[in-house]
């Protein structure tokens, strides 16, 4: 910025001199420039003058650095300004003031002074130079006081995965501070392990935290040797861990609580690592409890444990050593994941799942609900050794063309522990006319591991391949596929809903699964014309009543007199009466019908009226 400034002003003296030279020429044309000197030299002086640096111009104090038995002790600074004329020192017993003059030092190579009348009090210094430097302002040291340096207060204290010790620290208030002094219990005694001049970190490569507890003290110190009071130390977590039987396969886990922080431990994550992967956090315990079991544990495979404390109210942390080890179990399910139940052209449920295939298992029951209902076992068996990862089973019984069949699968190791997968279910599709359209509602799928669902709608012809009409959201459940009301091939047309899934699987994978629905067919509703009247003689020759639409399992009509007397019956929708009995025509009058139908589906319908016959 300071450049800028200057260039701009170089520029605008040369445009000043070029306009006072075209000034000069004309007033005086016969006498050239350089016979004006002075003039230039007066305005680069001015931008001089400009560019001086400000800051510069301050008079540097003495570097108070410490106080000790009531003797200061400085480093003399540094001025080119002007002449030496003293070294002023104030002082205060509070540290916001008043200040007044204690003393003058009119040496300059003096770097020391005693104060004889300071007793037992607490008082508070600075320092200032005065040069003979006119208009410069003169700065005034740092305030120190008589005491010893403030303490500084660990922060955190942990292993390191190369098994040294990191030790951190929050700084003492205390400006005089210019090192900290680091030790450490050892089996001989308190050590000093190091002196920290830069920095708020230290790493003890000498550490042993995966053998013993390592507890680590900190002070702070001056140029004069003073050095503060010790804060309470802070300790490494040293942990253990110890496998169980073969059968109980967990790992037991205990470590030393974190001490002396101020706001005490908020929580301890557990982190392990299989055969040198990547860490994982597999649990928690919250404050200062310091055992955990890592259950589920599995054969041939290394596992390395450390725990991280986490103090309240801070982003500070600790971890414990790192210890590793296998454990000798028999191998149980330690995945049971049922991945899809999906309906088969034929009408039966293809349920599929995945397991860990070293698993020592005895049993394997295939567990089904319909509805509301409980789980109940539908298949068991004895799986067959060594297992394989991905499996099937075919549910011929499930009837998924009246409800959703939900299942899930419960396994029994060689231990006798029993373990259940995720429920999964088939998608149940119903269809009926209505209106001008058929309407179709299916119910959700379900699988505990679906991350994202689409449903398709396809309709689908007899003999031919489905033909996809519609595709809906998770959440969307109902389509109307418009038809010809008068078409009884279109009313009646049969569809399948086909669920597109993508499964989000407990180690981070993803699969992509599809489950069909049961086909399923408009139902028609039963559309029944019965004529009012009839003319035997006339256009409307009998009396029958119309089926446009619908199936029937069976059919009856009854037709009286008004007597009461039975003068028709038929159980074909086919005939119709003609009027007569006994090929006598019956007179022209009222007359009682009773009709009664019996659907397909075994519904029943029934029908009763006057008819009027016209002679």
């Amino acid at each position: 910025m300071k450049r800028f400034f200057i260039r701009m002003l170089e520029g605008w003296s040369d445009g000043i001199l070029e306009y006072w030279n075209i000034g000069r020429r004309n007033k005086y044309p016969n006498i050239p420039i350089s016979q004006f000197p002075l003039f230039r030299i007066g305005i680069i002086t001015f931008i001089i003058f400009l560019s001086i640096d400000k800051s510069a111009a301050q008079i540097a104090p003495p570097n108070l650095i410490c106080v000790k038995n009531d003797t200061l002790f400085w480093n003399t600074p540094t001025n080119t300004c002007g002449a030496f004329r003293a070294y002023n020192i104030f002082f205060s017993e509070n540290a916001t003031g008043p200040y007044q003059i204690l003393t003058t030092i009119i040496n300059p190579n003096q770097n020391s002074y005693f104060r004889a009348d300071a007793g037992n009090r607490v008082w508070y210094y600075y320092m200032t130079s005065d040069y003979n430097c006119p208009g410069q302002q003169s700065l005034s040291s740092d305030t120190l006081d008589n005491r010893i340096p403030e303490p500084p207060r660990l922060a955190y204290v942990g292993a390191t995965p190369e098994n040294d010790v990191v030790i951190g620290w929050r700084p003492s208030p205390s400006p005089e501070v210019f090192a900290y002094i680091i030790s450490k219990n050892s089996p001989s005694g308190t050590i000093t392990v190091d002196t920290v001049f830069n920095g708020l970190e230290y790493i003890d490569t000498t550490a042993q935290p995966d053998a013993r507890i390592e507890i680590y003290f900190i002070v702070a110190i001056d140029r004069c040797g003073n050095s503060s009071l010790v804060p309470p130390p802070h300790s490494t977590m040293l942990l253990k861990a110890e496998g169980s039987s073969v059968c109980d396969r967990s790992v037991k886990l205990s470590w030393n609580a974190y001490q002396n922080w101020d706001g005490g431990v908020d929580s301890n994550k557990i982190w392990v690592t299989e055969n040198g992967g990547s860490p994982k956090q597999v649990g928690f315990t919250i404050g200062n409890q310091n055992t955990f079991t890592f259950a589920n544990a599995q054969p041939g495979i290394e596992y390395c444990f450390y725990v991280q404390a986490k103090e309240k109210n801070s982003t500070n942390s600790a971890s414990s050593n790192l210890v590793c080890l296998t454990v000798d179990v028999i191998p149980g399910i330690s995945e049971l994941i049922a991945t899809n139940a999906t309906v088969t052209p034929d009408n039966k449920v293809n349920l599929t799942w995945f397991w860990n295939d070293n698993a020592q298992l005895d049993k394997l029951d295939i567990l089904r609900a319909q509805g509301n209902t409980n789980f109940s076992a539908i298949a068991s068996s004895v799986p067959t050794q060594p297992l394989t990862r991905d499996n099937n089973f075919l549910d011929e019984n499930a009837k998924p063309s009246e409800r959703a069949a939900i299942y899930k699968l419960q396994t029994t190791d060689a231990c006798n522990v029993k373990t259940q997968s995720n429920t999964v279910s088939t998608i149940f599709l119903e269809v009926r006319s209505q209106g001008t359209g058929n309407l179709l509602q299916w119910t959700k799928y379900n699988n505990d591991y679906a991350s994202d669902i689409i449903y398709e709608v396809y309709r689908q012809p007899d003999g031919s391949a489905p033909v996809f009409i519609a595709t809906y959201p998770d959440g969307t459940f109902e389509h109307t596929d418009i038809v010809d009301a008068n078409n009884p091939d279109a009313v009646g047309a049969c569809y399948i809903v086909i669920a597109k899934v993508i499964l989000s699987l407990p180690d981070g994978k993803m699969l992509d699964v599809a489950s069909r629905s049961n086909l399923a067919c408009a139902t028609q509703e039963l559309k029944l014309y019965i004529p009012n009247a009839f003319a035997p003689n006339g256009a409307n020759r009998e009396f029958k009543p119309i089926l446009p639409f619908g199936e029937l399992s069976a059919y009856s009509m009854v037709i009286y007199n008004r007597w009461g007397e039975r003068v028709f019956e038929t159980q074909n929708i086919e005939e119709g009466w003609d009027g007569k009995v006994s090929s006598r025509d019956m007179p022209q009058g009222g007359y009682v019908y009773h009709i009664r139908l019996t659907l397909a589906d075994g519904k029943l319908a029934e029908y009763t009226g006057m008819l009027m016959l016209i002679r």
